[in-house]
């Protein structure tokens, strides 16, 4: 599964802002949560696309989509 990265949009609780060069982005980004795909294995087989990203960012990530899935957050 992956969570698609658009050059812009309105922020919200299940979207993240991503700043340039976060991750290897080329720009200021914002990843929406709500918008969970799956691709096919071979478009994501040779590894990460770009640099680890900070765990803190992981974790808002996580809060985000579980936030887009109707859990309940304390």
């Amino acid at each position: 599964m992956v969570i698609p990265i658009f050059s812009s949009g309105r922020l919200g609780p299940t979207r993240i802002p991503l700043a340039r060069g976060v991750g290897g982005i080329s720009h200021d980004s914002v990843l929406f949560c709500e918008e969970l795909a799956t691709v096919d294995a071979y478009f994501i087989r040779e590894g990460p696309l770009g640099r680890p990203v900070p765990g803190a960012l992981l974790q808002q990530v996580v809060v985000a989509v579980r936030r887009a899935i109707g859990d309940t957050l304390l």
